[in-house]
């Protein structure tokens, strides 16, 4: 079977690629060390063994290479070394050409833990039924539905009160989408209102408006608006994103919204979140198997029909990582790439974008067993 390799997120490489650099760097980064056959779904080491001056190298490895033959590991950061196949004097050496050296201009955040058999596997897998992304686009209509119903319960809270995706053709709405913070203007005809008691939480509306304040407390006035709070609401996809999905708006004509007001507006938001994702989530309990796994993402094998046929079309899906004999760690990932062994097996790569409860400590417990394994 042919592996066909998706990678979603390129990593981003300085290239190496003029001869008298490619000699320099042989023996003093490939020689001798041990590299890893690249986009295949078990791990096959590569001995590099010796070389021949300006770019042969002889390598020791088990795997069937083609014609070409693209490896790796880890320094401080990632290489990738792709060379072509000059000759093969016995079953496992290699006489190769090195054409290129790649090397990451990140470093990797976090070593990866080889799995063994069901020491770590994956379970409760979390599947988004509709793509939701931020460009606001082919919202679905649950989800409006869902806003309009919530815009009826809380139609008691003030004169105006709206519920709604977010209208990227309103200036003040586009602020609140952009900076995901609250606006709150507690008194329309006070200066100082419109300035931010924290800005982490609030927006400043003075200074985006600055010398037009006046125009816009005279315009809250002709359309006879005491008080306003937007909160945007967050929605936070499998993938571990924040989308800023739409917002909750009450306009009053007599009364000034308090801090009290803001927090159950927030709560309010918390729950429409959390409603709309349980409603457009399906749960898949099939254990599936961790190649690797480190801080920063794992390398799932994925032999599960249905998954291998629902996964290459997300961006992003939740599970509980599960160690054997520990209780489960639930995570949001984003996929990073993906492609199929020869045995028909979906091997995805994902990131780590989230955990679903206090994430200093299911962080910390994440790396205790990591370490563990």
């Amino acid at each position: 079977m042919k592996i066909e390799y998706k990678e979603r997120k390129k990593r981003t490489f300085q290239t190496v690629i003029e001869p008298s650099k490619i000699a320099e760097m042989i023996p003093k980064y490939l020689v001798n060390r041990e590299f890893y056959v690249k986009h295949t779904p078990e791990i096959h080491p590569v001995q590099v063994v010796t070389f021949d001056d300006p770019d042969i190298i002889f390598v020791k490895c088990e795997y069937e290479f083609g014609d070409a033959a693209v490896f790796y590991r880890m320094f401080n950061k990632y290489m990738e070394v792709s060379c072509i196949v000059e000759d093969r004097p016995d079953d496992l050496t290699y006489k190769l050409s090195v054409k290129s050296i790649n090397i990451a201009t990140d470093e990797r955040k976090n070593v990866r833990k080889n799995g063994s058999g069901n020491d770590v596997i994956i379970n409760n897998i979390r599947i988004a039924k509709n793509v939701i992304n931020a460009s606001l686009f082919n919202i679905p209509t649950s989800v409006k539905v869902h806003f309009g119903q919530n815009e009826q319960k809380l139609s008691h809270l003030a004169d105006i009160v709206n519920v709604k995706v977010f209208d990227k053709t309103d200036d003040k709405l586009e602020i609140v989408r952009k900076t995901g913070k609250n606006l709150w203007i507690q008194n329309t005809s006070e200066v100082s209102s419109y300035f931010a008691s924290d800005e982490k939480e609030f927006i400043n509306y003075h200074n985006l408006v600055k010398t037009d304040i006046q125009r816009v407390i005279d315009q809250y006035q002709v359309e006879g608006i005491k008080s306003e709070v937007i909160v945007p609401i967050l929605y936070v996809g499998h993938d571990g994103q924040t989308i800023p999905l739409g917002y909750i708006q009450l306009l009053s004509k007599t009364k000034e919204f308090e801090m009290d007001t803001i927090l159950q507006l927030k709560i309010i938001g918390f729950e429409i979140v959390d409603t709309i994702r349980s409603s457009n989530t399906t749960l898949i309990n099939i254990k599936q198997e961790v190649l690797n796994v480190g801080m920063g993402g794992l390398k799932i094998k994925v032999t599960d029909t249905d998954l291998k046929e629902y996964l290459p079309h997300q961006k992003g899906f939740g599970f509980d990582i599960i160690f054997k004999m520990q209780a489960p760690i639930t995570v949001f990932c984003e996929i990073i790439y993906t492609h199929s062994d020869p045995s028909g097996n979906l091997i995805v790569g994902v990131e780590i974008g989230g955990y679903s409860s206090k994430r200093k400590f299911e962080s910390k417990r994440l790396q205790e067993l990591i370490d563990l394994t």
